[in-house]
């Protein structure tokens, strides 16, 4: 566990009111979090592995315990609520992290912590307190002292989030890059923002490998390789709540470096050439996330080449690099940090 839960852990102990948990015989438990975080079961067990005696249900119980782990703007937030039998307010605490699973523990650890607490403060059922230790702080035991270190001042914990990481990838059809229209792929990294409004970079690598024109008694066999680099603003995705908008439109700016190569098979002389190819344009697309970290994509974009390469075979031309090229393709964008 992060330092940061252990710390609110201890918060949510060292603030509670000697008295306010009774000994807890029935145990209730309202749980409510996103599709994207651990299930009921998985919490249930992580606090039950750290309790020594697990309450039983009841429809009644002495203790209700409410707990919820959505995710906003800035990470995954979760709040434990304790309410007594007479469903009073005892405790509230939140905890925020960058993952639900780290939320979902801590909240298991403190529900725990407070199930412990509960065993500590009550005395023997067959040894009442005597007159030396009635006024006496009951005290935890060695398992909850070991969870939850008291402080005096615990620190406010960092509602840090790392800057995510993508890796997109997409199937296209490329225009104007090759003599024919052509397939062709491209595979890029993005860092990306985290606001509803998100600009983002994305640098990577586009490719057309095989494009054949025939001429006479041979061919002539193209291909077209480029590094991409983007400036690009998207409107939405998966950082708003629940999720409850998950189409996430976005506008590039885009540049293209890299290379044209021709080759000649089945003449009396046959030649390879490679020329520059440089390239600035535009994409929209528009991605839909089917997961927190997961989005099919579709996009199209068009391209002005800066340097227009021609190409002839015995003096005849072949290719010339258009004013306008064009490419649309479909692909996945998953978050891998």
């Amino acid at each position: 566990m992060r330092v940061p839960s252990i710390l609110v852990v201890s918060l949510l102990v060292t603030t509670l009111p000697a008295a306010a948990i009774a000994k807890t015989r029935t145990l209730g438990i309202v749980y409510a979090a996103d599709t994207s975080c651990p299930d009921e079961r998985t919490f249930v067990a992580l606090a039950h592995e750290r309790v020594r005696e697990w309450p039983d249900a009841a429809s009644s119980p002495d203790l209700v315990a409410r707990v919820e782990a959505r995710e906003d703007a800035e990470g995954y937030v979760g709040r434990l609520s304790l309410e007594d039998s007479g469903r009073a307010s005892i405790g509230t605490r939140e905890i925020r992290e960058a993952r639900c699973d780290d939320v979902v523990l801590a909240l298991a650890v403190f529900l725990a912590v407070a199930l412990e607490a509960s065993l500590s403060k009550s005395p023997p059922t067959n040894t009442p307190p005597t007159s030396e230790n009635a006024d006496a702080p009951a005290q935890p035991s060695a398992r909850t002292a070991e969870q939850a270190p008291r402080i005096s001042t615990p620190p406010k914990p960092a509602r840090t989030r790392a800057i995510p990481w993508y890796v997109s990838a997409a199937a296209q059809m490329f225009s104007g890059r090759t003599a024919l229209v052509a397939p062709g792929a491209s595979l890029a990294l993005e860092v990306r923002g985290t606001t509803p409004v998100a600009p983002f970079g994305a640098l990577g690598v586009e490719a057309v490998p095989y494009s054949r024109v025939s001429r006479g008694r041979g061919h002539v066999k193209f291909g077209w390789t480029a590094v991409t680099a983007g400036l690009c603003v998207a409107l939405g995705g998966p950082r708003q709540g629940d999720r409850a908008h998950p189409w996430e439109p976005w506008v590039c700016a885009r540049g293209e470096l890299g290379g044209l190569r021709a080759s000649s098979d089945g003449y009396d002389v046959d030649r390879t050439r490679t020329r520059l190819w440089l390239s600035a344009g535009g994409q929209i697309g528009l991605g839909y996330w089917v997961d927190p970290r997961v989005a099919l994509t579709a996009a199209g974009g068009l391209g002005f080449p800066i340097i227009r390469q021609t190409f002839a075979l015995s003096a005849e031309p072949l290719f010339e690099s258009p004013a306008l090229t064009a490419e649309l393709g479909i692909g996945v964008r998953w978050q891998i940090w």
